[in-house]
């Protein structure tokens, strides 16, 4: 079978390169002459205040092909902070700048185009991770601000909420540990399904 976007045989390739940028055309531009594909999933940051934990956000979809990060600003991108962190991640994942007050329409449109919105958050209709499929539809993941989560007007919209299995007590992961934790098993389910498996 056809493997699935991502390149499910290559794992951990270290890419050393001049060209380095934040435009989108310039990052899919290379992706091209690279031969990888992005996967079928954007990761929404828009709520998340820290630039630390937005470039931890940005090592983590750049790691797993994410087709795009949403942030609230682009403005974070030349943080210290946030370079600190990024390790120059900007330069090889696609960025797309949402503030939080305009990420209900993005939503919508993403809806109504097709793409599936969950939301990382433990609600009282949460399904966990373990259970989850992911499927064939383009998936948006939602994660939620530093400590208050994810918006009620925003939840409202969600097609989905998963919540990741926690065993102790505090129940709190930092926001870019459980977005990579989701990216995980959800590229742990198209390479399962590009190997026949699924």
């Amino acid at each position: 079978p056809e493997p699935a976007p991502g390149a499910c045989g290559n794992y951990q390739q270290k890419l050393l390169n001049a060209w380095a940028t934040t435009d989108t055309d310039e990052v899919s531009a290379r992706d091209k002459a690279d031969g990888r594909s992005r996967q079928r999933f954007k990761v929404v940051g828009s709520f998340i205040e820290n630039p630390i934990n937005v470039a931890a956000l940005c090592r983590c979809s750049e790691v797993f092909l994410a087709e795009s990060l949403v942030i609230p600003s682009k403005k974070v991108l030349t943080r210290p902070d946030f370079l600190g962190t990024s390790v120059s991640s900007e330069h090889w994942v696609p960025m797309e700048e949402v503030p939080p007050a305009d990420l209900p329409q993005w939503l919508q449109q993403h809806k109504d185009e097709g793409w599936r919105l969950v939301g990382v958050e433990q609600t009282a209709n949460s399904l966990k991770l373990q259970d989850f499929c992911f499927g064939d539809q383009p998936t948006v993941l939602v994660m939620g601000a530093e400590k208050e989560g994810i918006p009620v007007d925003v939840l409202q919209l969600l097609d989905d909420c998963i919540e990741i299995p926690q065993l102790g007590v505090i129940r709190s992961l930092n926001v870019h540990v459980s977005a990579a934790i989701v990216m995980y098993e959800y590229t742990r389910q198209m390479c399962l399904r590009a190997d026949g498996a699924g």
